[in-house]
């Protein structure tokens, strides 16, 4: 039976402990930048972008994200088939970071791109790939809407492994209107928007012991006509122009509209209990999963409860919404280009808890320890 902690990747035991270090660290030096007019908004702490009130009462995010190693696949890909998916690339790393970016209603400006590559790096050389991941990059931020400025290519040797590069990036943005989601109530619904695959994550045990099992490795035929290499190479959707659309939705329907935004990442469907209250998040209207998800879990092996508790699943996107703003959301949606729908609902709670009715699996705080 694999796991994700098993692929070498642990965040309840690993990954969350040592953040919540830094996050109480990082919490220590809240005030320094008062001198200078501003204040740090301590409640964003833990949320997927942190926020800063600056002089004149606007308000601005910031992110810092790394893809991970799907950039790995496309290499393997590539010497499978002589195919660049490094654009797609580009997007997956800067969906990464815009993604979380907006999740509080903050608007992309600038996009940061960072490039660590060992001495021995091969990717750098082959300016072909290199034009290709540049393209796609250029792509997403227009898609974005924000300017691609700063970045940084460094050589790390001994650091990163021979024939390999990090990518990671970094964003700045402003708010219209802040979403906070000590605006949850409940009876508000959560709208769930589509996902495009796997995006970037829990992509180290998809490329290690599930690989392992496939008849043709990345080119074992997972249905739909694709390759299991191909599916997990669809570039993350952007929801950037989504939730600049919800900004107008808000301004028509204030305290009933729009609440909270839940990129749904590494923590797969326990991310929708994200925020602090101890509500239940009631899921009753999944979709059919991508055909990546079912090759996962059939060549994994992999439990349906850690397949939700890591994967989409389909869903790429939750925001949380008063009931009359809800079909406002879904036609938003669909003017992006994504399928939306209500998912679930949220009710009184005792504890902070996710149960998923159709397949009978709940989460607990105990599942998602990130703050």
């Amino acid at each position: 039976m694999s796991t994700y902690e098993s692929s070498g990747v642990d965040y309840t035991g690993t990954l969350d402990p040592a953040k919540l270090i830094f996050a109480q660290a990082a919490r220590e030096t809240a005030g320094n930048i008062a001198r200078l007019g501003y204040e740090d908004l301590e409640w964003s702490r833990g949320e997927s972008v942190f926020l800063t009130m600056m002089p004149g009462g606007f308000v601005q995010g910031f992110v810092i994200e790394g893809l991970g190693t799907k950039n790995c696949v496309a290499d393997a890909m590539y010497a499978l088939t002589g195919t660049s998916y490094d654009a797609a690339i580009g997007q997956d790393n800067v969906a990464m970071i815009i993604n979380d970016l907006c999740t509080l209603g903050i608007q992309p400006v600038t996009f940061a791109f960072k490039l660590d590559n060992s001495k021995e790096d091969i990717f750098l050389k082959n300016l072909d790939r290199v034009r290709e991941l540049a393209r796609g990059t250029k792509e997403a931020c227009i898609k974005a809407r924000c300017t691609w400025g700063p970045g940084e290519t460094a050589t790390l040797k001994d650091i990163i492994m021979p024939n390999a590069v990090e990518l990671c990036g970094a964003a700045t943005g402003f708010a219209r209107y802040v979403l906070n989601p000590a605006n949850i109530r409940a009876g508000d619904v959560m709208i769930f928007v589509e996902s495009s695959g796997i995006h970037a994550n829990g992509i180290t045990l998809a490329r290690g012991e599930v690989l392992k099992n496939m008849p043709q490795g990345y080119l074992t035929n997972i249905g739909e006509g694709q390759t299991y290499g191909e599916a997990l190479l669809v570039p993350t959707h952007l929801y950037a122009m989504l939730m600049e659309s919800c900004q107008d939705i808000n301004i028509r329907y204030a305290l009933k509209g729009i609440k909270y935004a839940i990129n749904v990442t590494g923590h797969g469907l326990r991310k929708t209990m994200r925020a602090p209250q101890p509500f239940t998040y009631v899921i009753h209207n999944l979709s059919d999963p991508h055909p990546v998800f079912h090759a996962i879990a059939r060549f994994g092996n992999v439990e349906e409860k850690e397949m939700y508790g890591n994967y989409n699943m389909g869903v790429g996107w939750i925001i949380i919404a008063h009931p009359d703003a809800a079909q406002d959301v879904i036609k938003a949606a669909k003017e992006d280009g994504k399928d939306a729908w209500i998912g679930g609902y949220i009710e009184k709670s005792a504890e902070k808890k996710v149960v998923i009715t159709q397949k009978n699996i709940t989460f607990t705080p105990k599942d998602l320890a990130i703050r």
